[in-house]
């Protein structure tokens, strides 16, 4: 078989043609972080660049949160690990420095998304979505990086902004990627634990002992909270907690019941969940009454009081007298459940002051 001089001409030709017009592999890009920058423009390409390869909350990110959501974006994820990921990236964002109020933002839509998420049952993801160097465009709590990075007028100021940049975007596309991977019965099952979790708060706040500042102060520090999506306690201190009530004692003349200060110098109240209901409930203080007693009679007692449901209790007082001591038994109502609302209680528990 005779080579041609045209064929061999024809193959060379085809050959240039295939180097030239195949897309040759990009260069890798680096993801170990900030490197400074004398300039603006400079931060502005660092931060596309780094985003472009994925580095930014993407598949090749490498920081601590993106290591801890790498399992769950990876894989198939549970309603446990739905929760857990998005409760991560909202802590996380609560750290972000505070920046144009870029961090406030930040949680304000998360929460919106969240809400979102839990009424819907939608991922909520498309507020999520970075066009060019902002987030959420055209809506109240935009969030303009590439006019932030403008701002910087030298070398530690731009690359301070640079790294501003890059969280931001990193929690905005994790709490994205997140949101993206929980399939419809995720959602579902995700929406049915807050629902419960949020009826056993007002079941909580209806049930329980009512509690003065300086209780709901003593509770709120003991109570252990994680994050967002915590259950409300299972126990309850009293502490220096006045009620009112009223006593019947044997050794009253007219046998009527008398009323009287009472002063619960501490006890405990607790209880378990069965779904949204508090059940197994139990507790008591020890106490101390005033009453009038009558002339040359005692009028401080002291005794034991038992909780029962709907706010009230029954206790035991006794009172000493000379050679006749005094037995009553103890009737009242948590006025403190009547007088001080229930507005901002659970704020406190979860960290914010309270309202009231």
């Amino acid at each position: 078989m005779t080579i041609r001089p045209s064929n061999i001409r024809l193959a060379l030709f085809l050959l240039a043609a295939w180097l030239t017009l195949t897309p040759r592999p990009a260069e890798a890009q680096s993801c170990d972080g900030t490197k400074p920058v004398a300039t603006a423009a400079e931060g502005v390409t660092q931060v596309r660049a780094l985003n472009r390869a994925g580095c930014l909350g993407g598949p090749a990110c490498d920081s601590p949160i993106c290591r801890r959501l790498k399992p769950l974006l990876d894989g198939a994820p549970n309603r446990q690990q739905i929760s857990d990921a998005l409760r991560a990236v909202l802590e996380e964002a609560r750290t972000v420095a505070e920046i144009g109020r870029d961090r406030e933002s930040l949680l304000a839509q998360m929460g919106l998304s969240l809400a979102q998420f839990v009424d819907n049952r939608v991922a909520a993801a498309a507020a999520w979505t970075l066009e060019g160097l902002a987030l959420f465009a055209d809506e109240p709590h935009e969030i303009d990086l590439e006019s932030r990075l403008e701002n910087c007028s030298d070398s530690a100021s731009c690359t301070l902004m640079s790294a501003h940049a890059q969280r931001v975007i990193e929690l905005a596309t994790l709490f994205r990627r997140t949101l993206v991977k929980a399939d419809e019965g995720i959602r579902g099952a995700f929406s049915k634990q807050l629902e419960l979790l949020d009826k056993r708060w007002r079941a909580y706040l209806g049930s329980s002992r009512g509690q003065y500042p300086w209780e709901l102060a003593v509770n709120s520090a003991l109570y252990r909270k994680t994050a967002q999506f915590d259950a409300p306690p299972t126990s309850q201190w009293i502490f220096a907690h006045p009620g009112a009530a009223f006593e019947l004692s044997r050794s009253s003349n007219d046998r009527q019941p008398s009323e009287s200060l009472l002063l619960e110098v501490a006890g405990l109240y607790r209880w378990s969940w069965k779904e949204e209901k508090m059940r197994q409930r139990w507790g008591g203080s020890v106490t101390m009454a005033w009453r009038d007693a009558g002339e040359g009679r005692q009028k401080l007692g002291y005794g034991a009081l038992a909780y029962l449901p709907r706010a009230s209790t029954i206790g035991y007082v006794w009172r000493p007298q000379d050679g006749n001591d005094e037995h009553s038994v103890v009737l009242s109502a948590d006025i403190v459940k009547f007088l001080r609302g229930t507005d901002g209680i659970r704020e406190r528990f979860m960290g914010a002051s309270d309202s009231k």
